[in-house]
């Protein structure tokens, strides 16, 4: 039970991880966008 715990833990732990560097490329690909449009 302990050991399941931690391995959840774990995994919601990666998964918030990719889910910020997911976030991150998107908020990078609008900015991009933004700028395209300025120009």
């Amino acid at each position: 039970m302990n050991k399941d715990r931690k391995v959840m833990q774990q995994e919601l732990k990666v998964h918030k991880d990719l889910k910020e560097i997911l976030d991150c490329k998107d908020h990078k690909e609008k900015q991009v966008n933004k700028d395209r449009k300025v120009i």
